[in-house]
């Protein structure tokens, strides 16, 4: 089959949207109670965040090898083997008897959706124009949104009906059916956009000073999530603060999800328009408005949970923007070196967030927030060199 030029695969945006719809619903079904789960498995708060730990580093570190064989191998050979290879790892995930076998099989699957997401981020971003990047990768992260949407209220749902031992094995074993589906279907409808005959490029090819200051705006900006939607802290603050349970904590995803779904849109377009530095500072400011009163505590508990769901707006819409831009400063030959390098680098610098979440909420379950704010803060101030540079 004749590979398509790049910029005239809008199918495979489709493909890719729809069928992350199912992952992330089954995906994030179970993902937000991880937390809850090792507690009841015999998990110390500390154990918890080092877990935490260890799920960011095995989902960034191998994407720079994910990078280097998407370019060698081609990217839908990488996205559709992952698909299959995360279906398998569910299997061990929902099966694992003990907290730390859990943990040892979620890192292994995170592994494996390492190695294929810049496959991933690279076949979308050949599929269209480069004017219309940003709203491409604007509607694959509505797909994901739709899917972290949908995921908790089923979760919910499940959890509401069945001690979470139970719910969690019958969770884990629909999404090893759903990832073999949405693989099936990749399989069979994506075309591939990696060039027949790659570029010579040497080793200046690879845009090394365009991308480290991106890069530092991006490691602060994720050691935030990771220290208040995505890490430890949301699930074990809504049960120990807010008095919820698991059920609560999907609540929680569900009202985000439904909020980041217009970030992930709107970002698309303000990336195209503005630009993707431009669109990345803005969120920045955002994130660091929002989380201000959480570190302030200046609303009860519960009324934090809507702060905690429109925390997923900026969130999102800053994901959009950065994927348009790493994904727009290098030559095509080296589009999936350059995800896995940023990848594995802000796994690498952002992942201690994990651990403080976890360190500073067993010495008050407000530090954690006002480290977000700090650290949000710095994203700011950095980011404001971005409009120094032309970012598109």
């Amino acid at each position: 089959m004749t590979e398509p030029a790049e910029g005239r695969a809008w199918r495979n945006v489709w493909v890719m949207s729809l069928t992350i719809v199912g992952t992330i619903t089954a995906l994030y079904s179970w993902n937000r109670v991880i937390s809850l789960h090792l507690r009841d498995l015999g998990a110390s708060d500390r154990e918890i965040g080092w877990s935490y730990f260890c799920f960011t580093l095995a989902y960034r570190l191998p994407q720079i090898l994910g990078g280097a064989l998407t370019d060698r191998l081609g990217r839908k050979a990488i996205v559709v083997a992952g698909t299959f290879g995360m279906a398998a790892g569910y299997v061990l995930v929902g099966l694992a008897p003990r907290w730390d076998q859990v943990v040892a099989a979620i890192c292994l699957v995170w592994m494996i959706g390492a190695l294929q997401w810049p496959a991933l981020a690279a076949m979308v971003a050949e599929s269209v124009p480069e004017n219309e990047r940003g709203r491409a990768m604007g509607l694959l992260e509505a797909g994901s949104m739709i899917g972290l949407t949908l995921g908790p209220l089923i979760g919910e749902r499940v959890c509401a009906v069945e001690p979470l031992s139970r719910a969690w094995r019958h969770l884990l074993l629909g999404s090893m059916a759903v990832y073999s589906l949405c693989g099936c279907a990749r399989w069979a409808l994506l075309r591939e956009t990696r060039a027949q005959t790659p570029e010579t490029q040497g080793p200046a090819a690879f845009p090394w000073r365009a991308v480290l200051l991106p890069l530092a705006v991006t490691v602060f900006t994720f050691a935030t999530f990771f220290l208040t939607t995505d890490g430890p802290v949301l699930g074990l603050y809504v049960k120990d603060d807010v008095g919820g349970g698991p059920e609560t904590v999907q609540t929680v995803g569900f009202y985000g999800g439904l909020a980041a779904i217009a970030g992930a849109l709107g970002a698309g377009f303000l990336a195209d328009r503005l630009g993707a530095g431009r669109t990345m500072l803005l969120t920045s400011v955002v994130s660091a408005f929002l989380i201000a009163p959480m570190a302030a505590g200046l609303f009860k508990p519960r009324s934090e949970l809507t702060l905690f769901a429109l925390l997923f707006i900026p969130g999102e819409a800053y994901i959009v923007a950065y994927q348009k831009l790493i994904t727009s400063l290098a030559p095509r030959s080296r589009r999936g070196l350059s995800v896995g390098v940023v990848g594995s680098a802000v796994g690498l610098a952002a992942s201690w967030a994990m651990v403080l979440g976890g360190e500073l909420y067993t010495r008050g379950h407000r530090l954690p927030f006002v480290a977000a704010l700090t650290v949000q803060v710095a994203a700011v101030l950095v980011g404001l060199t971005l409009l120094r540079r032309r970012y598109n």
